[in-house]
């Protein structure tokens, strides 16, 4: 199995989803970072589980460098938030699940670098060809 990498897909549409803009700025804060935690944490894609169990609140607030008891509460009524909006849910035995989690980060499979540029060339002769055989010189920008 190849390595996981360490990267999660993030949507430029994030910036107008009205589910999104329902929350503070702190609160995206913490909904971004808490895909990033799901991606890093756990195996179990879309959720957020350390050592086989739920992550709580406190573990989640430790985990995005929030050790304060302020900044703690804050993190936990962004997830309070999140929840409320739809885009976490809370499973019973599993913490936190990004119910979005399977249609955002869709495993893609990418083909290899030199097999794009050997596609690239095949296609580039073809189309040289087929200019070549019309006997037309296709007009150019310059």
């Amino acid at each position: 199995m190849p390595p996981r990498p360490d990267w999660i897909k993030s949507f430029a549409r994030d910036l107008h989803d009205p589910v999104v803009l329902q929350l503070t700025p702190e609160q995206r804060w913490v909904w971004h970072a808490v895909q990033l935690l799901s991606k890093s944490f756990s195996e179990l894609k879309g959720f957020l589980v350390s050592n086989g169990q739920g992550m709580t609140d406190r573990e989640i607030a430790v985990a995005l460098h929030f050790v304060t008891p302020q900044d703690q509460q804050m993190v936990a009524a962004a997830l309070a938030a999140c929840t409320d909006a739809g885009l976490l849910e809370r499973t019973p035995h599993s913490g936190y699940r990004i119910t979005t989690w399977n249609d955002r980060q869709a495993a893609e499979i990418r083909e290899p670098v030199d097999n794009v540029k050997a596609r690239m060339r095949r296609w580039r002769a073809s189309k040289k060809a087929e200019e070549e055989a019309s006997g037309v010189t296709p007009l150019r920008k310059r």
